[in-house]
Formats: structure tokens, C-alpha cells, sequence
């Protein structure tokens, strides 16, 4: 039983460093990050390591659980009133960063709706499991927690690759390219189009605000060169994803040659 109480107290642990650590990100994927001064980040921190500090204390308080009972392979527990106070601080630091991510991502200027849906959704098994535990309606000695971070991981470890999720453009971005004449499209490593500034948007008409990018192209003082495009839906935005850019200026291959041929593609 030793054992299982040792796996059960470093769960908790963990789990409060895991919430501190996804509530910092948070801030970094909503370019909170000046907020995070050295004071911030060690209030940040106070609580975590409070919570630890209670949860390795316990055999001596019993304030986090207490009555620990063998249940066949399992270990049951009745549950302390710190076991209250962890949880609600789970609670506060990862609804702050899901809603600190949903703010950013239904926002006028956001680049990262698809990668805040990202956040959102994986940060919903650990409430669903921690809400489970919390109201005891998960079967003795079992917790969800464990296999829900690992989904959440998984998913955050799917996303670095497919959707680019951590690799975030400045926040300099909004104030420069969205205010630019030219038209400006963003490409990822394999050349498909994920972001177009709103000069942009008004000449193809083809909203596609997606987010991260390792270089981008301008086109600079083309809105004369040519008549705008088909305008696109909104159900059909999402044609853009993974398209490349010959694919999106092929419907006006008279432009995509003056381009090329007048070198009016810069990369940087």
C-alpha cells in the first residue's frame, strides 16, 4: 500500500506543477509575456509549491487525505479539506488560461484560432477528469488525471508538427504587416499559405487567419497589377489550409507570372 500512496502523492505534485506550467504558457501563446516579471512569476509560483509542500506533509497532517484503505490493487482515501483547496486552484489556473486562449482566439486581430481550439480542447480532459475525482463519481483509488495530461500531451506534441503550434509569430506582426498596404501571405516551412494581412484579404477575398510561420512573402503595390479574384465563403476558408501559394495565385496566373517574373516574391 506504501507504494500506491507514494504514486498518489507524487500525481498530486506533479499536477500542480503541470497547472502553473500551462497557465505560463498561456500567457506566452496570448503575448502576455511583459506581464511575467521576475515578482509575477515567483507569485505564480507560491501556490504550486504550497500545494506540493501540503501534499508531501500529509502523513503528518492528513489535511489532503486521510483513511487510506486497500480496495483489491487500488488504494481508497477519504478526501481532507486541503484536498478542497488543491483542487480549486487547479481549477483557477487552468480556466484562467482557457479563457485567457478563448479571449485571443474569438479576438478581431488573432492569428491562432486553430491553434487556441488546439489549447482549449486539450485542456478539457483534465477538467473533466479532475471534476470526475473531485465529485467521486470515478470508482475508489482511480484517477483520471494521469491519462488525461497524457492526452493532453499527445495532442500539444501532435500539434507542434501539424498545426506549428508553438512557433508563434512577434507580437510586432499585428501593429506592422496588418497595417500595410502591400499584400502580404504567410507561408509555413513547405511553402502553404497560412496567414493573409488585410490588404491581403480584400484583394483575394479569401480569409485564412491561421497561425505561426517560418517565413513569409510580400507582394508589394500588386493591387493594381490585376482584378480581385472569386470571392471565397466563410465555409470555404478552409480550403486554404495546406495550400501552397501557386495554389491560391493560380487563379490568376497572369499575376503569379508578373510576380515571378518581375522578382516581386521576397522571402526573409
Amino acid at each position: 500500500m506504501q507504494g500506491i500512496v507514494f504514486w498518489v502523492t507524487l500525481e498530486a505534485a506533479c499536477s500542480s506543477v503541470v497547472t502553473a506550467l500551462f497557465f505560463i504558457f498561456t500567457l506566452y501563446f496570448t503575448h502576455r509575456r511583459q506581464w511575467l516579471s521576475a515578482k509575477r512569476r515567483a507569485l505564480i509560483w507560491i501556490i504550486p509549491i504550497f500545494n506540493i509542500g501540503l501534499v508531501l506533509t500529509n502523513h503528518w497532517h492528513h489535511w489532503v487525505w486521510h483513511d487510506f484503505t486497500p480496495v483489491g490493487n487500488r488504494v481508497a482515501f477519504s478526501q481532507g479539506a486541503a484536498y478542497l483547496w488543491l483542487a480549486a486552484w487547479f481549477y483557477i489556473y487552468v480556466l484562467t488560461g482557457v479563457l485567457m486562449v478563448a479571449r485571443a482566439a474569438i479576438g478581431p486581430s488573432t492569428l491562432y484560432r486553430q491553434q487556441a481550439l488546439t489549447v482549449i480542447v486539450s485542456a478539457c480532459p483534465p477538467l473533466i477528469g479532475g471534476t470526475l475525482h473531485v465529485l467521486e463519481l470515478v470508482p475508489a483509488g482511480i484517477s483520471l488525471l494521469p491519462m488525461s495530461f497524457l492526452f493532453t500531451g499527445l495532442t500539444y506534441f501532435t500539434s507542434l508538427f501539424r498545426f506549428r503550434l508553438f512557433d508563434l509569430l512577434p507580437i510586432a506582426r499585428d501593429t506592422l504587416i496588418e497595417n500595410m498596404t502591400d499584400c502580404v501571405l504567410v507561408l509555413d516551412n513547405e511553402g502553404r499559405v497560412i496567414d493573409l494581412n488585410p490588404a491581403a484579404q480584400q484583394f483575394t477575398h479569401r480569409l485564412a487567419h491561421q497561425a505561426g510561420s517560418s517565413r513569409s512573402l510580400a507582394i508589394p503595390s500588386i493591387a493594381g497589377a490585376t482584378t480581385a479574384g472569386p470571392g471565397m465563403t466563410a465555409s470555404g476558408r478552409s480550403q486554404l489550409i495546406g495550400q501552397s501559394v501557386n495554389w491560391v495565385l493560380g487563379q490568376w496566373p497572369s499575376l503569379l507570372r508578373h510576380c515571378k517574373k518581375m522578382n516581386l516574391l521576397r522571402c526573409w
